[in-house]
């Protein structure tokens, strides 16, 4: 039996003009990006449609802004069948909301506060992050070996793969993975995020969602820690705690979907990222995305109105 699962983007997905379209066209995502400027007390619909664009990519701008448009887009899809949501980084915050663990609400002061840790964590470290491409995860490790402070952070498709540590550290690396690595790219991000370089956000992180209501799930999600599956509210707090400072283990949550008979994968976000990064790691699956009013509309065709599916 085929399956279908969610997935959200996160932090990078960010351009400025995201969710203006949708905006305009859907009156029942109004109230998202509504609720996260009055709650946040910052003009989001300013930050989505019209940047500037420095601006939107300041991690606690960033976040906020990403997970306004995925949870707008969600109010759009909701009725689209899931038998599991996932979330890259930022994202998974988007899938404990459309799992039912959390509330709209208690997600957009949640995501407030993450960012807020995890800027004030990126300001104390001199920290960044390199994508990776052409290499493998395991070969990477074995040729980054003589550098301190360097960390596989995000396992993003077999072939990519992303390391984050001192500014330093990933100088050396970078001069490491030449002429190994197909390419190295410097991320355009203000932190080493998800190694140890955030311990302080996720310590602050971690005290702070004791204070907030969890549920359990209507749907299980697939956490970025350790892949696995969650449904119960402590292990959604759990999964929540960890994954700032664990690596995002977006490749094993691909093959877990898959091994789980999912073969329809509904990309929720500003852009294609995830995407591409499942058309890299799956075969045989049907991909569709969520980036604009065509896509949002062909997607729902897909699936409400003709059950026949064609990637898009």
């Amino acid at each position: 039996m085929s399956r279908t699962a969610l997935l959200f983007a996160g932090q990078g997905s960010q351009y400025v003009g995201m969710g203006k379209e949708i905006y305009s066209s859907y009156e029942k995502t109004k109230i998202f990006f509504d609720k996260a400027s009055d709650i946040t007390n910052a003009d989001i619909k300013q930050l989505c449609f019209e940047g500037p664009e420095e601006k939107l990519n300041q991690t606690i701008n960033t976040q906020i802004c990403v997970f306004t448009y995925n949870m707008a887009v969600f109010s759009i899809i909701k009725d689209v069948k899931a038998e599991f949501v996932a979330g890259h980084s930022l994202g998974e915050v988007c899938a404990a909301v459309a799992s039912g663990a959390l509330e709209f609400e208690e997600g957009i002061r949640l995501v407030n506060k993450r960012a807020q840790f995890m800027q004030k964590a990126a300001e104390s470290k001199d920290g960044s992050m390199i994508a990776v491409l052409g290499l493998r995860a395991e070969e990477i490790s074995q040729i980054l070996k003589p550098t301190k402070g360097v960390y596989l952070s995000n396992f993003n498709s077999p072939m990519q793969t992303t390391v984050s540590g001192s500014q330093g550290g990933l100088e050396k690396a970078k001069q490491l993975l030449d002429g190994k690595a197909k390419r190295v790219i410097d991320l355009p991000v203000s932190g080493a995020f998800h190694s140890p370089y955030m311990q302080s956000a996720a310590k602050g992180f971690s005290k702070h969602l004791n204070n907030i209501r969890f549920n359990n799930t209507t749907v299980p999600l697939i956490a970025n820690f350790d892949a696995q599956i969650k449904k119960s509210s402590k292990e959604i707090q759990e999964a929540l705690s960890k994954q700032i400072s664990a690596p995002v283990r977006f490749v094993e949550m691909l093959n877990l979907l898959k091994e789980k008979d999912v073969t329809k994968f509904i990309e929720i976000g500003p852009g294609k990222i995830l995407t591409n990064l499942t058309k890299r790691t799956l075969k045989d699956i049907y991909n569709f995305s969520t980036e604009s009013v065509d896509s949002i509309e062909a997607t729902l065709n897909n699936f409400i109105n003709t059950n026949r599916f064609v990637n898009c």
